[in-house]
């Protein structure tokens, strides 16, 4: 039942359903827990029983000692979240946790966002601290996801004031500032995984998470193709695009072309300031009033993030 992941009350009350007079109290379960724990560690640490556990997986992963020979720094991401971080590269989010895990050490989360506006685990990094010196190290080793790629166009933190400035010399181009609501899931989730009281547990919570992760998104890339948005589909201006650009981008290509369309000589449209195209990566009203009385829209004119690969 520990591994199922129940709470010691739970416990304590099966036991009792066959045996009424067991002497047992939650302080049992807790203690018992805590020796299976330990015999599972087998004389290691938690972040070195880890390292164990990814070396045996299909990881990547880099980490540093400290001259007593105390584990520092981990960087460790799955072979498939690469992939996905190779396929959708245009945007990482970033944010760091205070030792709210078993390890008491502070854990850098990167996540990827896909065509479908859906997120995914990049990477994670332990560190000793959250100064820019630790940073640096976790970026450096971020950065080598990217050999051979575009590094990503944006990255988005929530003003921790050491990872911005660890930002200027490894990504001197691409940094932005700000916050995202996908952090609430995505900590759920993974807190799921850092509470993990056996290996035998965090191995099978990270193993589900990892290929529900994966299936989620295949999934829901294969769907987007094949149910191309109503609105679109007796629009020859979207005829050039059907089937390789997300659902979710065509849509907000659709609030704008809506706003041409409502356009008037009396109401004509605003000064373009060009700050949706730069920060959506898809054509504003100025642009698709221009392609409107062109060839219609291309491939071309929309940001490769948001593309449909495959």
């Amino acid at each position: 039942m520990t591994i199922a992941r129940s709470r010691p009350q739970e416990i304590m009350s099966a036991l009792l359903q066959n045996n009424l007079s067991m002497p047992i109290i939650n302080r049992d379960i807790y203690n018992i827990r805590e020796q299976l724990r330990q015999q599972n560690l087998a004389g290691r640490t938690p972040i070195q029983a880890l390292i164990n556990e990814l070396k045996e997986e299909d990881y990547i992963y880099e980490y540093e000692c400290d001259s007593a020979g105390c584990v520092v720094y981990l960087f460790f991401a799955h072979k498939e979240s690469v992939n996905f971080t190779c396929q959708y590269s245009s945007v990482l989010l970033m944010d760091c946790t205070y030792r709210t895990n078993k390890f008491k050490m502070p854990l850098l989360n990167v996540v990827g966002i896909t065509s479908l506006n859906t997120t995914f685990y990049s990477c994670f990094v332990f560190m000793k601290s959250e100064d820019e010196e630790d940073y640096m190290w976790a970026l450096t080793h971020i950065i080598h996801l990217f050999e051979g790629i575009s590094k990503p166009g944006i990255i988005v933190t929530d003003r921790e004031l050491s990872l911005m400035n660890a930002f200027k010399p490894k990504f001197p181009k691409e940094t932005e500032d700000g916050s995202s609501s996908e952090w609430n899931t995505f900590l759920a989730k993974w807190n799921e995984v850092v509470n993990s009281e056996t290996e035998d547990e965090f191995n099978k919570v990270w193993q589900t998470f990892l290929v529900n992760q994966k299936n989620e998104i295949d999934s829901m890339v294969a769907a987007k193709r094949i149910h191309f948005p109503v609105f679109a589909h007796n629009n020859q201006f979207y005829a050039n695009v059907r089937g390789k650009v997300s659902s979710f981008a065509l849509k907000k290509i659709n609030e704008e072309y809506k706003k041409v369309s409502r356009a008037t000589v009396q109401n004509p449209l605003p000064p373009c300031s060009g700050s949706f195209s730069r920060t959506m990566g898809l054509p504003c009203t100025h642009h698709i009033q221009h392609l409107e009385n062109s060839q219609g829209l291309i491939l071309e004119d929309i940001h490769m993030h948001w593309w449909i690969q495959g």
